[in-house]
Formats: C-alpha cells, structure tokens, sequence
C-alpha cells in the first residue's frame, strides 16, 4: 500500500455515507471481525477485495487477509468464512445481487449455504432453500487432486458452525453431512459442499 499513488490507480476504498471506509462485520466463532472493501476497476468489471486490516481488529484478525495460503487450517478455515459468508454479505450491503454466483475451487464455497441462510431466515425450509440456490451457482476447479481440496475437521467445523448450522435449520450431522466425500468422514470437504 505505501507506494501505491490511489490517484492513479484503478484500486479504491468504498466509502460509506459519512466518507469512512466501508464496513460489514463477520461472526468467526465467538468474535467478531470487521472488514472493510475496495473496488478494483478492470474495464467493466468491479472487483472487491476485503480487507481485515483495521484498527478494530485484534491483531491476528487483521492478518487473515494479508495473504492466501498461509497459516495454519484453522487460519484458512477463518479466511474461507470470510471469503464465503462474508463475500455474500458485502455484496448484499453494496446492493449487487449476481443472478449467477461462481466458486472457483471450493475456497468460496461457503457462499452456498449463507444464500441458503438468508432464504432460511425468510422463511423457507433448507431443501427448498438449497433448491432454488443450486441453479444459480456455478462450480469450476482446476486442482482436481486432494491437496488442492480443502478439507477440515469436524470438531474444527463445529467450533466455527455450531450456532450457523441452527440458523439453516439442520442438525450437526444434517451440516456435516454437506462436506462428506464418503459416510463416516471426520472431515469437511469444501470440493464436496462445493459440488
């Protein structure tokens, strides 16, 4: 950021209405990490990327942003929450609704089940929910191999679910059940909920 001049650049922060920086706060666990967005003009298209680094953050929240693929599972597993969940969220605060949503590689792939969430909590049950959801998606990868697969374990997925899974109207296995390659799986897989 230190060299960049953002006069020139095709990168902006978004702004909220008082020209502070845009923010949605995004539930990991028992905490909450607050994210901000910047806009990236490539012709047409916008780009957003969110950005943990912000003073409110505890200090190894404002990491989770700084770089993929690095860290520990746990770590991931925080940045896949954020990516997923919260890129739906930011996309819904901005006012863009996608008509067709794309995961490359299942790293987004949470973003299946909070568009479920929102249908859940406006009334519907989780398998028309996940009905009307499934058309709508898109799913490409090319890492078909399992160290290109994310995968984390169940006790993992219930530190970081437990509350979300109740709020899609599912039991722990029902939920677990939507990352599991093969009955008896003590992991969930991204690919497969992605899939």
């Amino acid at each position: 950021y230190r060299n960049l001049n953002y006069c020139e650049s095709p990168l902006k922060q978004i702004l909220d209405d008082h020209q502070k920086p845009f923010k949605v706060r995004i539930d990991l666990d028992s905490k909450s990490v607050q994210v901000s967005i910047w806009q990236v003009d490539a012709g047409r298209v916008k780009l957003y990327l969110l950005d943990t680094n912000l003073e409110e953050n505890r200090p190894e929240d404002r990491q989770l942003s700084d770089r993929l693929y690095g860290g520990d599972v746990e770590k991931r597993l925080q940045q896949e929450i954020i990516l997923g969940i919260g890129g739906v969220r930011v996309l819904r605060a901005l006012g863009v609704n996608p008509s067709v949503w794309h995961a490359n590689e299942g790293h987004s792939a949470f973003m299946l089940l909070e568009r479920c969430r929102e249908m859940v909590s406006a009334g519907m049950d989780f398998d028309e929910a996940f009905s009307r959801v499934q058309p709508s998606s898109v799913f490409t990868t090319h890492t078909p191999v399992p160290a290109g697969n994310d995968s984390f374990n169940h006790g993992l997925m219930e530190k970081y679910f437990a509350r979300y899974w109740k709020s899609l109207g599912l039991s722990r296995e029902d939920f677990l059940k939507l990352g599991s390659v093969n009955p008896g799986d003590n992991h969930f897989n991204m690919t497969a909920l992605a899939l």
